[in-house]
């Protein structure tokens, strides 16, 4: 007891030190940004996931972030931890907003706009105005991201910043800049960028290191127009209009599978999976769809004769191989073969869906709600 009050006293002393000394430094902001490791645990995770509700809006966005859902419009963003408890209500008034959820956190940005914030499980930490035009960004485990601007130097930079979120490299580039990357330990920046090639463009592949001006490596593909890529913790994946391509951070390839015979209408891409939807005819609705897991290995490669609208990456391949919403219904695909009917617009017009451990978040306009395609398929017998 005694050890503890001389341990009250000298913390107080400390406090009162620390605010007659520097109290001109100790702002809300800081104390916000102090706070960015308290929800290290995840908050109600062990409990199952309750239905929720809110106000419909057409412009709603979803998203994965921490075994949760992050729900964005023009106006708020609303986190609902594991359990659906609404644990971050904040306003951000962006007129294009883009969730990116990381491990342990998560950074909102408006596209084509300036703003961005960063989020951890229970508050905002970062609110900022970039120096130009968003156009891309991504954050890593520790809270290091890059960000990509329209400049006025070049086309395009991206700006790297490390977990204290203090600017440390910029990175220019003349080509258009399609998306970026970030290793999930912050070492690595991957950029695709669009080279005008005649009538065509050709990708080009930037990989750099953190605190190195010369690029680790550069790769280009002619006839080839990139779109989207992902960083995962072994490497990344990069989709373009004619395949995926998979590749460590030293640029060397670790798998590809080309689209032949089908022109590219729908992807996603997580840490454990991808699902890709082409069209195999210029009329009717056969699609194709290609299930890969997060090494790039074919899951499966089906045929569909019905029209697809959206598809969304598995986080769980035992529970499904991918989730396909159709004009009426969502699917979750088996590895199998054996599809199973998940949810139904006939219950409310589905929006979205977050892929989580053992099924996925149905998402409504006005409210959402766990399925396991287990229990769905229970329900169908």
């Amino acid at each position: 007891m005694t050890v503890g009050i001389l341990l009250m006293v000298a913390l107080v002393i400390y406090i009162m030190g620390v605010m007659t000394l520097f109290g001109d430094y100790v702002t809300y902001d800081n104390l916000k940004y102090l706070s960015r490791d308290f929800s290290a645990i995840s908050l109600g995770g062990g409990a199952d996931f309750k239905n929720i509700v809110y106000n419909g809006r057409e412009d709603l966005k979803f998203d994965y972030f921490r075994d949760g859902v992050a729900m964005v419009n023009g106006d708020t963003l609303t986190y609902y931890d594991p359990s659906g408890i609404p644990l971050i209500d904040e306003k951000i008034n962006y007129r294009d907003p883009v969730i990116v959820g990381g491990d342990k956190y998560m950074l909102v940005y408006d596209l084509g706009g300036e703003s961005y914030s960063i989020f951890n499980q229970l508050t905002k930490i970062i609110e900022r105005d970039a120096e130009g035009r968003i156009v891309a960004c991504d954050i890593a485990t520790e809270g290091a991201a890059v960000i990509v601007t329209r400049s006025h130097e070049t086309k395009y930079v991206a700006t790297l910043y490390n977990a204290a979120f203090k600017k440390s490299m910029s990175i220019y580039k003349d080509n258009y800049v399609t998306d970026a990357a970030i290793s999930p330990d912050g070492k690595r920046i991957v950029i695709t960028s669009a080279i005008p090639s005649g009538t065509d463009f050709s990708c080009e592949i930037d990989i750099c290191a953190a605190g190195q001006s010369e690029s680790v490596r550069v790769m280009t593909y002619e006839h080839t127009m990139p779109f989207d890529i992902h960083a995962m913790h072994g490497g990344f994946a990069l989709l373009c209009d004619r395949g995926i391509y998979y590749y460590d951070y030293d640029g060397k390839s670790l798998g590809s599978y080309t689209f032949d015979g089908m022109s590219l209408m729908y992807a996603d891409i997580n840490e454990d999976s991808a699902v890709i939807v082409g069209s195999i005819n210029a009329i009717g609705n056969d699609s194709r769809v290609i299930v890969l897991d997060g090494s790039g290995n074919l899951v499966c490669d089906r045929n569909v004769s019905e029209r697809i609208t959206a598809v969304y990456a598995s986080r769980d391949m035992k529970a499904a191989a991918a989730y396909i919403k159709t004009s009426s219904k969502l699917l979750a695909f088996g590895t199998d073969g054996d599809d199973v009917i998940l949810a139904s617009d006939s219950d409310g017009e589905i929006v979205s869906v977050v892929a989580v451990e053992d099924g996925a978040i149905v998402c409504r306009k006005n409210g959402a709600e766990f399925i396991s395609p287990s229990e769905a398929e229970d329900k169908s017998e």
